[in-house]
């Protein structure tokens, strides 16, 4: 009986992984947020809620650098979406393509209007996002699934600031993002390995480098 009741908690427990996805809801709007969801949870990245201030400490500690990330979600206007979007875009078509081959994209909605102080300088502006939205996009849809997309970029001459609304569902399933963790900590793991084993192998390689680049002298 035991034996049973562990098949069929396995077998729930496949089934939630196969069939329930994980959707990250992404929107900007002057700043970044992204909250995910599983089922009847979820949970919101970011923004954060601001943390309370600490009392004063008699030492000061020296400022730590914040992880990319947390400097990514800070990003705001419309140069920031642009940051975010592009770094996202390499991230996709390159050391993360193997996960992202698994996301789904649903209802990406991205509408953007260029201003700056005069109207060469708008016509300019818009030009360069053109050109930076175009790159971007065809990097990251050339690595994911998607099924709708609407990408909307005018010149607004009347204004002089510029305008960003973003917003997407992406959507993976939890067994994909359980074997990528996994993957990426065996990958983590060999190579951490691989140095401890063999701690002059850098060396050797700089010496053999430098070499090479003298005797070509």
């Amino acid at each position: 009986m035991t034996a049973l009741h562990v098949f069929l908690g396995l077998t729930a427990f496949n089934t939630l992984l196969m069939f329930f996805p994980v959707t990250f809801r992404v929107s900007f709007r002057e700043r970044f947020g992204v909250q995910v969801r599983f089922l009847f949870f979820h949970y919101t990245i970011a923004p954060r809620p601001p943390k309370p201030e600490k009392k004063k400490e008699r030492e000061k500690k020296p400022e730590k650098k914040e992880p990319f990330l947390k400097r990514l979600f800070k990003q705001q206007g419309l140069f920031g979406f642009l940051s975010i979007f592009t770094e996202v875009a390499k991230i996709a078509a390159g050391t993360a393509k193997r996960l992202f081959r698994h996301l789904t994209v649903g209802d990406f909605l991205l509408d953007i209007a260029v201003a700056a102080d005069d109207a060469a300088q708008t016509a300019m502006q818009y030009a360069r996002v053109c050109a930076a939205v175009g790159t971007a996009a065809g990097l990251f849809f050339g690595a994911v699934r998607y099924r709708s997309r609407r990408i909307c970029i005018v010149p607004d001459f009347r204004s002089k600031k510029s305008r960003v609304l973003f917003q997407a569902d992406l959507k993976i399933r939890l067994m994909f993002l359980i074997s990528a963790a996994l993957y990426a900590a065996l990958r983590s793991f060999k190579l951490f390995k691989k140095i401890k084993n063999n701690p002059s192998s850098q060396n050797t390689q700089e010496k053999a480098v430098l070499s090479h680049g003298g005797s070509s002298n």
